[in-house]
């Protein structure tokens, strides 16, 4: 089972809905990536909507769509229970999802460590997705998770689904979309999903001060890293003004 895209965009912040020219924006992407080197590989939302649909299975979908529609780091997403996400009555169906906020947790053997976060800061990320709001109860319910235990479990082994799972599922999904003659222009990983996040934000004229807030950065200067795709907007903005010039040849 797979769930349609849908875009999760602070109802505060964010400006009037306008869809940006994803065309155009596609096509001068690789030009962006070679001559900006800060700028991560991101996936505009045509693109994303193609990976969603090729989710591999159920708990794919989900992990896929909370990805894109928090900006989650992978581990913080497999953390998550489900009394961290409150569902919202009379907003139309929203949810506030408590993400806690780490980089990278490693134990005495500097090995990356599974599990919930036992300290950190946390975040809350709106998301407005009423199809999505709906599967993750059904999720509970058909898996029978308890709200203080981890909610994307492996209903074999009982326990949290591992990063390199997922990683394996985005890789499984790419390739059917290859197969399918739709193939993805960038290979796709969670934090591509993430990049992504931050790049449609931004695109939706969503503040800078509220991504670096829903990502977890401690610095605006990791959030500014987004802002070179503003380059490709200006550059395209450009093509409608007209100008008219008078030349004479001897």
């Amino acid at each position: 089972m797979t769930l349609p895209h849908t875009v999760a965009l602070s109802r505060l912040t964010a400006a009037p809905l306008v869809s940006p020219n994803f065309e155009a924006l596609i096509s001068i992407r690789p030009q962006l990536l070679q001559n900006c080197e800060d700028l991560p590989p991101y996936l505009l939302l045509p693109e994303v909507e193609r990976l969603l649909m090729a989710a591999p299975n159920r708990h794919a979908a989900i992990i896929f769509n909370l990805l894109w529609q928090t900006g989650a780091r992978i581990n913080e997403l497999l953390a998550l229970n489900f009394d961290d996400i409150e569902l919202l009555h009379g907003h139309d169906d929203g949810m506030m999802i408590t993400l806690r906020t780490l980089k990278q947790r490693t134990g005495n053997n500097q090995k990356p460590q599974r599990g919930r976060p036992k300290r950190g800061l946390k975040r809350e990320v709106g998301v407005w997705c009423p199809k999505l709001r709906h599967e993750i109860i059904e999720y509970k319910r058909t898996f029978k998770r308890s709200n203080d235990k981890p909610l994307l479990v492996n209903p074999q082994t009982k326990q949290p689904w591992s990063a390199q799972m997922v990683r394996n599922w985005f890789k499984e999904a790419a390739s059917a979309l290859e197969q399918q003659g739709q193939a993805l222009p960038i290979d796709v990983s969670p934090h591509v999903l993430r990049h992504s996040y931050a790049i449609h934000l931004l695109l939706h004229h969503v503040d800078i001060n509220t991504i670096k807030e829903n990502l977890g950065h401690r610095s605006l200067k990791s959030t500014e890293v987004y802002t070179t795709i503003w380059k490709s907007e200006r550059y395209y903005n450009l093509r409608n003004v007209p100008f008219r010039s008078a030349l004479t040849t001897s």
